[in-house]
């Protein structure tokens, strides 16, 4: 019931705050391992997947605890960021828990669920409630980069924001925590 009213009780990734800015701060994360599959929209399939997965759909049949945020990017690639706005071929990533290694989850039996390694990197990173809906979203996007500009910081070349879910879809609105991400240099 706790999770109506947005209370997380899954395992979130630990971080360190770098920066408390009035409308954002800079995260440092430790490495990290994601679950990650193709997301093509909203309709629910790429979260099923992922969900599939963790919960036994694997070489094991090893069920895995549900973690937060699931996030959305672009898919991992090298691409010049022309916009701040999260288009083009994105993914679906959750956060596996942090007693597995490579080595030891599961192999998933969907191919199109990868397992993929994240180094330690730091994110300037903007919260918000409400739907995590398209307009929202990009101006959220807009307003941490332009926070970022005024204090003089500029993102990582060639990377492009990702946005952050907490909740399950049950939660009200006004207290769902959802973020953009947006990768900046540690120092």
């Amino acid at each position: 019931m706790a999770s109506i009213i947005g209370t997380i009780s899954e395992y979130t990734p630990k971080y360190t705050v770098i920066k408390a800015a009035q409308k954002y701060e800079i995260r440092n994360y430790p490495g990290m391992i994601l679950a990650q599959t193709p997301y093509d929209g909203d309709d629910g399939t790429s979260f099923r997947t992922l969900a599939k997965y963790i919960f036994g759909g694997n070489a094991k049949k090893e069920k895995m605890a549900m973690t937060a945020p699931v996030t959305i990017a672009p898919k991992s690639e090298k691409i010049e960021m022309t916009a701040p706005v999260l288009t083009g071929p994105r993914c679906m990533s959750f956060v596996m828990p942090p007693e597995y290694t490579l080595e030891t989850l599961p192999t998933p039996l969907d191919d199109k669920v990868t397992l993929t390694k994240v180094d330690d990197e730091t994110l300037a990173v903007i919260q918000f409630s409400g739907w995590a809906k398209k307009e929202l979203v990009e101006n959220k996007t807009k307003e941490l980069l332009s926070a970022l500009a005024a204090d003089g910081i500029e993102p990582l070349p060639n990377t492009t924001p990702r946005l952050a879910q907490y909740n399950p879809p049950w939660t009200l609105p006004m207290f769902r925590r959802n973020e953009v991400m947006m990768p900046v240099p540690s120092s």
